[in-house]
């Protein structure tokens, strides 16, 4: 049986070790303390309690639903997969459609393809991975009857 490991202990030294078998470690260069054997897990139990806090910490923190940011403007282009919109100021802004989508004229559910240019919406977006804007819900008005 081979293993490795690395340890770093509180005050600065580590010892980085090969264990191939019972009675058989390898030092492989690292630094032990003058109490601890080659092969001796010099490994402090605090350390992998603070190791797991910390990582648990951080998932909770990216993990965090972000409400979805709100957009208005009228359709500028539109596909199964891509919706483009022009915001009042001129922009253009584009969102992915995907199986997740919702699109709604007023409370009926509708394809993309029944979206029309020119034709006012309000989009509910998330962001992924800081680039691409992912269209959450897109609301047209209905339509008039006249």
């Amino acid at each position: 049986m081979r293993f490795y490991f690395m340890s770093r202990l509180a005050h600065g030294w580590s010892a980085c070790v090969e264990v191939v078998g019972e009675g058989e470690n390898r030092d492989l260069g690292g630094w032990l303390p003058g109490n601890a054997n080659v092969g001796e897990n010099v490994f402090q139990p605090n350390m992998l309690v603070r190791t797991v806090i910390v990582l648990l910490v951080a998932g909770l923190v990216f993990a965090q639903k972000i409400p979805p940011a709100s957009f208005s403007g009228t359709v500028h282009g539109v596909s199964t997969k891509q919706i483009t919109i022009e915001k009042d100021d001129g922009n253009l802004v584009d969102f992915d459609i995907d199986r997740k989508t919702r699109i709604l004229r007023g409370d009926k559910k509708i394809p993309a393809t029944d979206l029309e240019t020119g034709e006012v919406v309000t989009i509910e977006a998330r962001e992924v991975m800081g680039k691409f804007l992912i269209a959450v819900t897109i609301t047209a008005q209905p339509k008039s009857k006249d």
